[in-house]
């Protein structure tokens, strides 16, 4: 065997990479990950919690991250129609939830918030077993300088929806 290294402990992590280092279900492990990855596993989560088989999905590919500037609108996943249409139903209807609101957009406005966006394209099975195609854009809030993976999974959005707005959502739609 050829020796790479001098200190026991250093060899032994060599030897460890080397080893697993053609197997990627053995380096789902692996406690390095980068902050996009974090990312990617946190809006992947959010997204499954929402397929009618979790345990099929199955990443295609990733677009991005990337984070930029955005109003408050495009936070709140606006920019979908469906979503701006049920937030607007629902605020006509409660003068809480408008005022919940409009705090939240001021806070947005104060805080120097931007917004990043990461592009999932998936397979995942219907509820009839055949493997369908999809994809999802998460958006989720960071301040300038904050690392993407240190968003808070309550607050990302899957097309426009937290996971407390999806399930609010779907038992609208169950009437």
């Amino acid at each position: 065997m050829l020796k790479i290294c001098d200190s026991k402990s250093i060899c032994a992590v060599v030897s460890v990479l080397i080893t697993v280092a053609g197997s990627q279900p053995a380096l789902a492990w692996w406690p390095f990950k980068s902050s996009e990855e974090k990312l990617a596993e946190a809006c992947e989560q959010v997204l499954s919690e929402r397929l009618k088989s979790p345990s099929s999905y199955r990443r295609t590919e990733l677009i991005g991250p990337t984070v930029s500037s955005a109003t408050w609108e495009e936070s709140q996943g606006w920019n979908f129609e469906e979503r701006k249409k049920h937030d607007e139903a629902f605020m006509s209807r409660n003068s809480e939830a408008k005022h919940s609101m409009d705090l939240s957009k001021r806070l947005w406005e104060s805080g120097n918030y931007k917004l990043v966006r990461l592009g999932i394209r998936y397979e995942a099975a219907n509820s009839f077993g055949a493997s369908i195609a999809g994809a999802a854009v998460c958006t989720g809030p960071v301040r300038d300088g904050d690392d993407i993976a240190e968003i808070d999974p309550s607050s990302l959005r899957i097309n426009g929806y937290t996971s407390f707005d999806w399930s609010i959502a779907q038992i609208g739609t169950s009437n």
